[in-house]
């Protein structure tokens, strides 16, 4: 299965749990927040991201001004 349908089926999927979608994110939209947050996304996330952009509750709109830097994200041990 090519990399185009994965993200598709997990963008249909999680469209199913209710998450909103927009436009994915440009390679300069991309570039712009790992500039400006001096980091780099995960390839894997990069390439979803670029797919479509999740911009429902809990999920971070990269296109929107974030106050005060990161948002945290709370993490559990696995």
């Amino acid at each position: 299965m090519d990399t185009d349908k994965k993200m598709q089926e997990l963008v249909d999927l999680l469209k199913t749990k209710e998450v909103v979608f927009e436009d994915g994110l440009t390679a300069d939209e991309i570039a712009a927040v790992e500039s400006k947050f001096n980091f780099k996304f995960p390839d894997d996330l990069k390439l979803f991201l670029q797919a479509a952009l999740p911009v429902s509750d809990k999920f971070v709109n990269w296109r929107q001004p974030l106050p005060r830097g990161l948002p945290r994200v709370p993490c559990r041990k696995v």
